[in-house]
């Protein structure tokens, strides 16, 4: 949202608002191929910043399976608008450092499961609103799994962590609807699924076409008196009315055109996960719950969005989030195993007995299913990955 009342100015005529033991050699950690996203089908090794693999011990088998990694395209558009350069209450961190943090954490420990970018809004130029958002960082793969075990950042992260953390400085208003629409060419050219994370502090704005009552205008909402005058905003007087302010309009809660440009992205089956930080527009929540009604991901239980009041709940709710798109219980073989009775599972290095109440079980020649516990460790996101060998008689429960 806006700096307060920064953008009211008096103008002559209108006021202006601007582990088993095996057979033969253990395979090494199993290989992935990746399919969909829009990076080819390279992922990154992370450079020489990740160190070398980290052995395996104890896998049964001779051989490793790899899988067919479905890789989606996690895409980020963060609010920088003024606002997010505030502090979170009680913490000593700003509301923008800590979704760069957030984000980060999350793409440490999942980043080689999908490919992701990020655009920021609006693009500050020093003026009230700013210009409508733009992409900082083209989707792209992420780096090997290796970094993630390792507890590193390869290449990828490290320089998406860079620019957001210093090339960025929050200011402006927040033109989301034009931001959306702006983006609306490059998410539907991504190839694979896409999911989209929305994190804002304020009500969209800065909509010139906006028309709006007194109920919805931020000056009216905010009790904010004309700069250089005694006029208040209030009922008898709109300051986001044209005829009262120039471009008024941009002043108004642009929710509108907002949640038609995400409900538009939905169309094209793109979901937005919308999530809430605090800020100080009383129309904030009932704005984000149309947001996330339009994005196609509102929640079973109110709110429809989802709410990150401090740095670590972000943090969890961005994991969360991402782990939800990025992690499947179904693993699909690049080949079909030479004998499923000689097939084992395992997540990371701990072994997953065959069972069709808690384990693994085969759902096709090409396909196995992780259910029960299992299945719910795999998408807690403390998994790496998904190992599967072949060669020594397969673990049942």
């Amino acid at each position: 949202m806006f700096e307060p009342m920064r953008w009211l100015v008096l103008t002559s005529a209108l006021f202006g608002v601007a582990g088993c033991s095996g057979n033969g050699d253990r395979p090494p950690y199993a290989s992935s191929k990746a399919v969909g996203g829009a990076s080819s089908y390279q992922v990154s090794s992370g450079g020489n910043r990740c160190g070398a693999p980290t052995p395996d011990a104890g896998l049964c088998g001779n051989q490793s399976l790899p899988t067919v990694q479905e890789r989606p395209n996690l895409y980020f558009i963060i609010d920088a608008s003024g606002s997010m350069g505030d502090l979170f209450t009680g913490a000593q961190t700003t509301k923008y450092l800590a979704a760069v943090e957030a984000i980060t954490g999350v793409l440490e420990q999942i980043g080689h499961r999908v490919s992701y970018g990020v655009a920021l809004y609006p693009v500050n130029d020093n003026s009230d609103c700013g210009l409508p958002g733009s992409e900082v960082f083209p989707t792209q793969a992420g780096d090997s799994v290796t970094c993630s075990i390792n507890g590193k950042r390869g290449d990828v992260l490290t320089r998406l962590h860079e620019y957001l953390s210093y090339s960025v400085v929050p200011g402006g208003g927040t033109p989301l609807s034009a931001t959306l629409r702006a983006l609306e060419p490059t998410l539907t050219s991504l190839s694979g699924k896409t999911a989209v994370i929305l994190a804002t502090d304020g009500a969209p704005n800065c909509n010139l076409d906006a028309k709006c009552g007194p109920e919805l205008c931020e000056p009216n909402l905010n009790g904010a008196t004309l700069f250089g005058t005694t006029i208040a905003c209030d009922a008898s007087f709109n300051c986001c009315d044209p005829k009262n302010v120039v471009n008024g309009g941009l002043n108004c809660v642009d929710s509108v055109a907002s949640s038609a440009a995400l409900a538009e992205l939905h169309d094209h089956g793109i979901s937005t996960y919308v999530i809430g930080l605090p800020g100080g527009d009383s129309t904030l929540g009932s704005v984000l719950e149309g947001l996330a009604i339009s994005g196609g991901t509102a929640r079973a239980t109110p709110p429809s969005y989802y709410e990150a009041d401090d740095p670590q709940t972000l943090a969890n709710t961005l994991r969360a989030i991402a782990t939800q798109i990025a992690v499947s219980c179904t693993i699909t073989l690049d080949n079909t195993p030479p004998n499923w009775g000689q097939v084992n599972v395992y997540l990371d290095t701990q072994q997953v007995p065959q069972s069709t109440q808690d384990g693994w079980q085969q759902i096709d020649a090409n396909t196995l299913e992780i259910i029960g516990t299992y299945c719910t460790q795999l998408q807690s996101g403390n998994v790496y990955q998904v190992q599967v060998t072949a060669g020594c008689v397969t673990y049942v429960n």
